[in-house]
């Protein structure tokens, strides 16, 4: 009889812990998807706002020249850093350097740096992870007094 209730109760234990595991994962889960559906949504809207604004005639380099911004850093080497370096290559604006935070597993021709590393100082730091910018901004603003501006706000 004894052997049977702790059956019974290590059966009920189990059972708890691996509902709550599950919840937990799951919930895990699901903030990453959406996350990752966000990010993409935001990644879709500003290619498609920057390729309007092409089709305009408003180019990325000249509104970067315009305010003034010559010499700049790029937060971020993803989908839409690398199509900034591709854009402004050959233009009258000078990319420094790149800041990303995996600067070690990235082989590129241009400087790359991570956001704790010593920041040159630049005209301005053109933010690419656009669901980030704030956390970006308010970190990146501890260390320099510089304009930090995203990318959507470019385009």
């Amino acid at each position: 009889m004894k052997k049977k209730t702790v059956y019974i109760m290590l059966s009920i234990v189990f059972f708890i812990f691996g509902h709550a595991s599950g919840r937990y994962l799951y919930g895990r889960y699901v903030a990453l998807t959406e996350d990752k559906e966000e990010k993409f949504f935001l990644l879709s809207r500003t290619l498609d706002r920057w390729f309007m604004s092409k089709q305009r005639g408003r180019l990325v380099y000249k509104t970067l020249s315009e305010n003034g911004y010559h010499d700049i850093a790029i937060y971020g080497i993803g989908y839409l850093g690398e199509r900034l370096l591709d854009e402004l290559n050959g233009t009258d604006i000078n990319v420094k350097y790149v800041i990303d935070r995996n600067a070690n597993n990235i082989d590129r021709d241009i400087k790359i740096v991570r956001p704790e590393d010593g920041l040159e100082a630049v005209d301005a730091i053109i933010v690419t992870p656009v669901l980030y910018y704030h956390e970006i901004k308010k970190k990146l603003s501890e260390k320099i007094d510089l304009p930090i501006i995203s990318i959507e706000n470019i385009i």
